[in-house]
């Protein structure tokens, strides 16, 4: 019998964990702010995400606790992803309509 695929170890299965995973945050940043009022507004929580994995990066280049630091990276990055997928359902094609 062949293996299915793709196997639980393989990149194309990391990806829809991780997409998973940002289903989850975008659920979760749905419930606290449920859509962009405007591209400005996206703009700027797109913004604070960087700012926060950018921190949590930096964080973790002087940390003692590796896995801690990876944690938090990962949690920012997957923060960032939801405000992007937002950004693309909330705002329109033309930001100008």
């Amino acid at each position: 019998m062949s293996p299915k695929f793709p196997l639980p170890d393989s990149p194309a299965a990391a990806a829809l964990d991780v997409l998973s995973d940002v289903n989850d945050a975008l659920r979760h940043a749905r419930m606290l702010h449920p859509s962009f009022r405007s591209v400005m507004e996206a703009e700027a929580a797109i913004r604070e995400e960087i700012d926060e994995l950018t921190q949590a990066i930096r964080a973790g280049y002087a940390s003692a606790a590796p896995l801690a630091t990876t944690l938090c990276m990962r949690t920012e990055a997957l923060h960032l992803a939801a405000m992007a997928v937002k950004f693309l359902v909330d705002c329109p094609e033309n930001p100008d309509a």
